[in-house]
């Protein structure tokens, strides 16, 4: 047996080893986590961005107001219509105006598109769940252009319904080459997709993980060109859809494309032969970091305060705005997670280099979602599973 001063410098000795090698595992545990989004791996982060703020706004030069500034400014005001329909909640919901009376709510949770007559307080169905002509599932994007209302789909389908009529009903169904779509636009002869093509062509392997993200495709679907940059995931799978997720849209008079990424405080302005000409940074937007375990493939949810970028909505002047979302003071309570939700807007003359704040929703703690769906011809307030349609005054060649 060991006298008990070899056991004492046995003992000693061993939890020396232990510490260490205790210590090496823990720094091997810390050096696997990763903070995303990487600055260096964010699109163009190296581009001198127009910065746009809270405060030092460019502002109307007229002087003039609109509704949502309006509304904005004035949100004690009780007027509005409760709308008179079932949904599972704001998180997916979509809607657009077809004019002052008519407006089209989609709720992809509850797998419904219906069209809502604001003059007589009623619901006419549109469509409903499916994969064939005429259903939804899997709802990435809706948009109107005149009397055509476009819905993007995962499985690169995009259907199309005729809204000259009343209701709206069911038309055509594109189906895009080679990607799915996050976003889409259309315009007369073009459609333009925000979605994940591998640079190489290939779908498995290293190479599959390089990505180009803007398309233009002609009317039928068929891939006409490529360009743009996303985030560079570095050969990992599950950054692709958090930081690659967003928004694009046609400029007026076919100048070019706008794209904003969800969680990236950027809006990007692209060419017809889609090089990047001007890009604005929203300097209030907080960017939200989350915990990538490379090694096992795991990548935790936002546990801090962060933004993103909800809507964009183009108008005829050439300015866009822009609805930021922010959720703040996230704490954990019981098994879900509550937070300070608050939407901040801005009008963001693209031409004119310039912007303005008009001002914020603010919803306070929450434990259910809420939301504002901005159209062409007022708002919906989206709390829980309550609707209010109000409507606002748009100037015509805003």
């Amino acid at each position: 047996m060991l006298s008990d001063k070899k056991f004492r410098v046995f003992f000693i000795t061993t939890m020396v080893l232990f510490l260490i090698i205790s210590c090496g595992k823990s720094q091997d545990v810390a050096d696997q986590v990763v903070l995303h989004p990487v600055e260096s791996n964010i699109p163009y982060h190296d581009h001198s961005h127009i910065p746009v703020s809270k405060i030092n706004s460019g502002g109307d030069e007229d002087g003039k107001q609109f509704g949502l500034k309006k509304y904005l400014q004035n949100q004690s005001d009780d007027s509005g219509i409760k709308l008179d329909v079932q949904t599972m909640g704001p998180t997916h919901l979509f809607a657009e105006s077809i004019d002052e009376s008519r407006i089209v709510i989609l709720d992809d949770r509850n797998h419904t598109m219906i069209e809502y007559d604001l003059e007589s307080n009623k619901a006419s169905e549109i469509a409903t769940f499916g994969r064939g002509p005429g259903s939804i599932s899997n709802v990435r994007d809706m948009t109107l252009k005149g009397n055509i209302l476009y819905v993007a789909m995962q499985g690169a389908r995009l259907s199309a319904f005729d809204c000259s009529q009343i209701p709206c009903s069911y038309t055509k169904e594109i189906f895009l080459e080679e990607i799915s779509p996050y976003s889409a636009d259309v315009n007369s002869e073009q459609v333009a997709a925000l979605g994940m093509k591998p640079v190489s062509g290939q779908t498995s392997g290293n190479d599959a993980l390089q990505f180009i993200p803007v398309h233009l495709f002609d009317n039928d679907g068929k891939l006409l060109k490529s360009g743009g940059k996303s985030y560079d995931t570095k050969g990992n799978w599950m950054l692709v859809r958090p930081f690659t997720e967003g928004i694009i849209r046609f400029l007026p008079e076919n100048r070019g494309y706008l794209v904003a990424y969800n969680r990236l405080p950027y809006l990007f302005v692209y060419d017809t032969d889609l090089n990047l000409v001007e890009s604005f940074e929203f300097e209030d937007f907080i960017l939200g970091k989350q915990e990538y375990f490379p090694q096992e493939g795991r990548l935790n949810i936002v546990k801090e305060d962060h933004s993103t970028i909800k809507n964009l909505r183009l108008r005829k002047n050439g300015s866009v705005l822009v609805e930021i979302e922010t959720r703040e003071n996230i704490i954990r309570a019981e098994r879900r997670y509550v937070w300070d939700q608050k939407s901040d807007f801005y009008r963001v003359y693209l031409d004119d280099k310039r912007y303005e704040y008009l001002g914020e929703v603010v919803f306070g703690e929450t434990d259910s979602r809420q939301a504002v769906l901005l159209t062409d011809h007022g708002i919906i307030e989206a709390n829980s599973d309550d609707l209010k349609w109000i409507g606002l005054e748009f100037n015509q060649n805003f």
